[in-house]
């Protein structure tokens, strides 16, 4: 089971194609309860900048996170990325993670309309 959320892979005449799914569920921390914004991979990993931020959530919201100033000694560095690496590893499988977002902030789900292959140009 990934961290994440749900990836369908295909392979189309040589092409790898990854399609990406929070529809069926994806990884959230206790802190993404509230969130007001969502984010399709859920909370699976740790980013760094260049600027020196290290943070987990998906929107790269500097406050979700925290500063690593180059002059930091490894003590202090392990200090600052503790609570980040206790909220990683407080992740928990959401599922319907979507249509939950969508209930708690009283939306609609989206309209899935097709469009015919010959109205696109691809088949």
């Amino acid at each position: 089971d990934r961290k994440g959320c749900e990836i369908h892979w295909f392979d189309d005449a040589g092409f790898q194609i990854r399609v990406k799914s929070s529809s069926a569920y994806t990884y959230r921390a206790p802190r993404c309860e509230g969130c007001p914004l969502y984010c399709q991979e859920g909370f699976y990993s740790l980013k760094h900048s260049v600027q020196g931020w290290v943070t987990g959530c998906p929107t790269g919201l500097a406050d979700r996170g925290t500063h690593l100033a180059a002059d930091l000694s490894d003590d202090g560095a392990l200090r600052r990325l503790a609570p980040l690496v206790e909220q990683l590893l407080a992740t928990r499988r959401v599922d319907d993670s979507h249509q939950r977002f969508l209930a708690h902030h009283r939306l609609a789900p989206p309209t899935t309309a097709r469009v015919p292959a010959s109205e696109t140009g691809h088949r």
